[in-house]
């Protein structure tokens, strides 16, 4: 039986940051968290040459992330839960322009397989003097042949030249709303210079 709690408002939050990344962020105080120790170990590793570093983000699984919220917990709520995950991927463009080409035909792509799947035109926001591309869509699961929810998401996309972060925010649609911490989640992100290696 799938919980039902009001969404919280209030902001109280874990501050995350990797400095490698030149990124941090608040995450919401009170949800569970994973992590894959890791990756996250090898982000951190102030030691990697830019080769070492390169060839880090060529072996990440293109399905995998380092760091995931979730508002109930996943060992005792059945369901799906309210969820922040936010991943590392490698990219091979060269400009922001090209990153935003490189997402809308990932999107577009995703279209194909899900044909519920509806995106929102893209937005592209200023964080500390760096464009982030953002993406919002709605699709169903399927549970059986009858039976399907709708999900929301909400993804903030940050390119970083050879890689880019993304933060994927999901929640049920009609379930309940998390929209306002979300957004504040968003607020609190923080881009610097990412630190040049050898």
């Amino acid at each position: 039986m799938l919980l039902f709690l009001a969404a919280t408002t209030v902001f109280a939050q874990e501050h995350l940051e990797f400095k490698s990344l030149g990124f941090a962020m608040d995450a919401p105080k009170g949800w569970f968290k994973s992590q894959d120790s890791e990756v996250i170990k090898n982000i951190d590793n102030d030691k990697f040459s830019k080769d070492q570093m390169e060839a880090f983000l060529k072996s990440l699984n293109g399905a995998s992330k380092f760091v995931g919220f979730y508002k109930y917990d996943p060992q005792v709520v059945q369901g799906f839960s309210p969820t922040i995950n936010v991943a590392l991927r490698p990219t091979k463009v060269k400009s922001f322009d090209d990153f935003k080409f490189y997402i809308l035909h990932s999107s577009e792509k995703i279209k194909e397989v899900m044909k519920t799947y509806t995106a929102t035109e893209p937005e592209i926001m200023n964080v500390d003097n760096t464009k982030v591309w953002v993406l919002t869509a709605t699709y169903d699961i399927d549970l059986n042949e009858k039976e399907h929810i709708k999900m929301h998401n909400k993804i903030v996309y940050i390119y970083r030249g050879e890689y880019y972060i993304s933060l994927f925010f999901v929640e049920q649609v009609n379930k309940e709303d998390n929209s306002v911490l979300f957004n504040e989640v968003i607020k609190s992100i923080k881009l610097t210079a990412v630190p040049l290696r050898e």
